[in-house]
């Protein structure tokens, strides 16, 4: 099935499952592009050395002198700064193709210690 085609069945299941709406496959493609790019950022992100995810409150933890220098290079995770990525984990098994726990970045539990998962 072409990809316009995979957009189209997803589309016309929004549009019957939600009567008021008219959503066009243009739309679910934009978004899906959307989604695909923020998730790979924030993969890059926890990939670099000095951040840390605390997976239970959702905040990328590092110094600010870390993120003052990733920011240079990179401005597009700034919305990643106060808040980290909703749902990163089921967005990492779509948009990225591997099993988020084998490969899963450091991240701080409340209890204070670092782990993999």
């Amino acid at each position: 099935m072409a990809i316009r085609q995979r957009f189209q069945c997803i589309v016309d299941i929004i549009n019957h499952r939600y009567n008021d709406l008219n959503v066009m496959a243009e739309q679910v493609y934009g978004h899906n592009t959307d989604m695909e790019s923020e998730c790979h950022a924030f993969t890059r992100l926890l990939d670099t050395e000095g951040y840390l995810w605390d997976k239970e409150s959702n905040v990328v933890l590092a110094t600010e002198a870390r993120w003052e220098n990733y920011l240079v290079a990179h401005p597009f995770v700034a919305k990643f700064c106060n808040k980290g990525y909703e749902h990163y984990r089921e967005l990492q098994r779509i948009f990225c193709d591997v099993d988020p726990i084998a490969t899963a970045a450091p991240v701080r539990s409340t209890s204070g210690g670092v782990s993999g998962s």
